[in-house]
């Protein structure tokens, strides 16, 4: 499996940047946007979930386990469905970056778990 490999090696040092320099990435895009900052370092945990636990869902697909792939982006659908209505009213952007971040991070922990369970000839 080097695709997962691949995507850590690559993928956290880009994160690792938007993590640690929010601020002057968000410059790149134009004056006035740092202000978003905190959003993006929120972001950017949940994409660091998701460079360490990648390709799993596809695993699932490919393995024959759609249905549980359904289920899980069912699941993740409407827990970020129900973090937007919960958090994006009273913390604005905030809220929705966490919202976001969980929903990023949840699919790749739970078809990491599901690849465990279902396929341990995998790891």
């Amino acid at each position: 499996m080097h695709a997962p490999l691949a995507v850590a090696v690559f993928g956290t040092p880009v994160v690792a940047v938007m993590v640690l320099a929010p601020a002057q990435v968000l410059h790149l895009v134009g004056p006035g946007f740092e202000i978003a900052a905190t959003a993006l370092v929120i972001l950017g945990v949940g994409q660091l979930v998701y460079c360490l636990l990648p390709c799993q869902e596809i695993v699932l697909a490919m393995a024959g386990h759609g249905g549980v792939l359904r289920w899980l982006t069912l699941a993740q659908t409407v827990v970020c469905g129900a973090l937007c209505v919960l958090l994006i009213p009273p913390f604005g952007m905030i809220g929705a970056a966490i919202a976001t971040a969980v929903f990023a991070a949840q699919l790749a922990i739970g078809a990491s778990l599901m690849v465990r369970r279902l396929m341990p000839q995998a790891f």
